[in-house]
């Protein structure tokens, strides 16, 4: 008879506190969600879902008590609970999957990014349209605007036009930008980066704290065969929808080829993490890989150039066998004579 093993609460209240602490803090607020990974990767599964919920909580009793010291009745509040508890929840089972249970809760990692981060942008979407109303927050961008602005047109070599240009560009016209990026698949792939970046610095921190390397079998990743169709109609689709100026066809469609490239994108980081297991790199030269690759990401002008090789090695892969295991067996040639 097996026992249960008891969640080991100090590593739970520690990630609890600074999960919430991150969010608060403005500048730190992107790296909420790693005190929850290095949970997920350092200790046991109950332990992992323990820090979650306690980090659910712990946010909606410090929201809301800011709240009602504030005397806040504009609800923003609870928009904020909800974006903490659902991102929290799915990047928990994005990284602590379940033992047991339905198997739809069981699937890899990659599809479980990929649905996570759908789930991600249902919720994220609702916040930015709500964003897009606040007085505060369109006074933000709008200072914004003319800071960068101001320091756009201070330095040398500006040309009248590009001044000209610059000078156009309001407020409202970054936002409705911004809304035709985000459903056309901008808000999927903002969250997959998030998600991703989010589980990579987890992984990180548990290696450099616990000396410990978490498993992954993202080298053994393969996407469906079926999916190259999908990518296909979908790109026709993009393309179907845009000539005949069919919005919400466009809008699926493109949201659909997102999916399809994250997948893709995944299968070519294993076909590179295939061939770096498969070279023995030294632990320390693997640390220095991963934070160049994270700088990397971090860079706009080399980014799209990265993630742009990957999707077309995880797409060649369907017709050419990059991860094929060196065979370690006698020939298969036939030998003559004795």
């Amino acid at each position: 008879m097996t026992t249960r093993r008891s969640p080991d609460f100090i590593p739970i209240l520690i990630s609890a506190l600074v999960s919430v602490g991150c969010i608060r803090s403005g500048i730190f607020g992107f790296f909420f969600l790693v005190p929850l990974g290095v949970v997920a990767f350092g200790y046991d599964l109950r332990t992992a879902w323990f820090a979650v919920v306690c980090a659910v909580i712990g946010n909606g009793i410090v929201s809301g008590g800011i709240a009602l010291f504030m005397g806040d009745n504009s609800g923003e509040w609870g928009t904020d609970i909800f974006y903490f508890s659902a991102m929290a929840l799915v990047f928990g089972w994005i990284t602590a999957p379940p033992s047991s249970g339905p198997r739809f809760l069981r699937i890899r990692t990659a599809y479980r990014m990929v649905a996570g981060s759908l789930g991600g942008a249902l919720v994220f979407l609702p916040l930015f349209i709500a964003l897009r109303h606040n007085a505060g927050f369109y006074a933000f961008l709008q200072a914004q605007l003319e800071v960068f602005g101001s320091l756009y047109a201070s330095s040398g070599g500006v040309d009248v036009v590009r001044r000209s240009l610059l000078e156009q560009i309001t407020p409202e016209i970054v936002l409705e930008a911004m809304e035709f990026i985000l459903i056309r698949g901008g808000g999927v792939a903002s969250c997959v980066l998030f998600f991703f970046l989010s589980r990579q610095a987890s992984m990180l921190m548990v290696w450099i704290i616990r000396r410990r390397r978490p498993e992954g079998n993202l080298s053994a990743f393969h996407v469906a065969p079926g999916i190259i169709w999908v990518l296909s109609c979908s790109l026709l689709a993009v393309l179907v929808g845009t000539w005949t100026k069919l919005v919400p066809l466009e809008i699926i469609a493109w949201n659909v080829l997102t999916l399809c490239m994250v997948l893709y994108l995944a299968q070519g980081g294993g076909i590179v993490l295939f061939f770096l297991n498969r070279w023995a790199i030294p632990p320390a030269l693997r640390l220095v890989v991963n934070i160049v690759f994270l700088l990397i990401i971090f860079n706009p002008g080399i980014s799209p150039f990265i993630f742009g090789i990957l999707i077309f090695l995880g797409i060649a892969e369907n017709w050419a066998p990059f991860r094929v295991q060196k065979s370690k067996g006698p020939s298969s040639t036939p030998r003559i004579g004795n």
